[in-house]
């Protein structure tokens, strides 16, 4: 069954850090991003090879998306990015996440309080360009996470400087982000400067990480919810 739009308020908890994802949560996510992939070809987009205006050190990702991530690169590769990647956190300052979507999405009165915070957290330390850029050009741009597969634009970024989405496209993005959380609800959600060298390596602050939720209702503004009823159950059917 579809899970109903309204959230209830839980309690928080802390993410178990002993469970280990399968082979069937990497296909559900496989299938997600296909899903993407298919849904967002109807918008137009300006997007090219070697754009990277967007591609900067604030990038959110879960603990199953870094996993995934990591077991679609050749060990050197693996090596290098987590060298580049804790090299970036050790000389450049980056943003880390107040809480996770899901999270922020059950607290409907701190909801802007929070996106007040850390889009100031964001805009003091997110200037720099993503450590995985090579000349312009993503170097793990087959494996990259949803945060980076979802940011496009109608018109150039450079100009204007931010990605110009229509509120269709930007809504069903945030569907796509709590069916990703869901999946790794066990789970956490960090900076990839900081998840993806712990998730290889086990190094690194956990605190930087704030745990993921399950869940338990579709968050969307009413006006939204019939054009993307049919996106919801098709998401729904991958992720359950």
């Amino acid at each position: 069954m579809l899970p109903p739009w309204v959230f209830e308020k839980r309690a928080s908890f802390r993410w178990d850090a002993s469970f280990e994802e399968d082979e069937s949560d990497f296909e559900r996510l496989s299938r997600l991003y296909a899903y993407y992939d298919e849904v967002a070809a109807e918008f137009q987009v300006v997007c090219a090879e070697g754009c990277a205006v967007c591609c900067t050190r604030s990038v959110w990702v879960t603990r199953l998306e870094a996993r995934w991530l990591l077991s679609r690169l050749s060990a050197d590769r693996i090596r290098w990015v987590c060298r580049s990647l804790q090299e970036a956190g050790r000389n450049e300052a980056h943003s880390v996440p107040k809480m996770s979507l899901l999270a922020s999405l059950t607290v409907v009165e701190e909801v802007e309080t929070l996106k007040e915070e850390e889009e100031a957290d964001a805009s003091s330390t997110s200037a720099g360009r993503c450590p995985l850029l090579d000349t312009d050009r993503c170097t793990i741009y087959d494996a990259r996470p949803f945060a980076c597969r979802c940011m496009s634009s109608r018109s150039p970024c450079a100009s204007t400087g931010f990605a110009d989405q229509p509120e269709r496209l930007l809504w069903m993005n945030v569907l796509f982000l709590q069916a990703i959380e869901h999946l790794d609800r066990q789970g956490f959600t960090g900076n990839l400067i900081d998840v993806v060298p712990f998730v290889e390596e086990g190094q690194g602050n956990v605190e930087r990480f704030v745990p993921n939720m399950a869940l338990k209702g579709w968050v969307l503004p009413p006006h939204c919810r019939a054009q993307l009823k049919g996106v919801a159950e098709r998401l729904w059917a991958i992720i359950s």
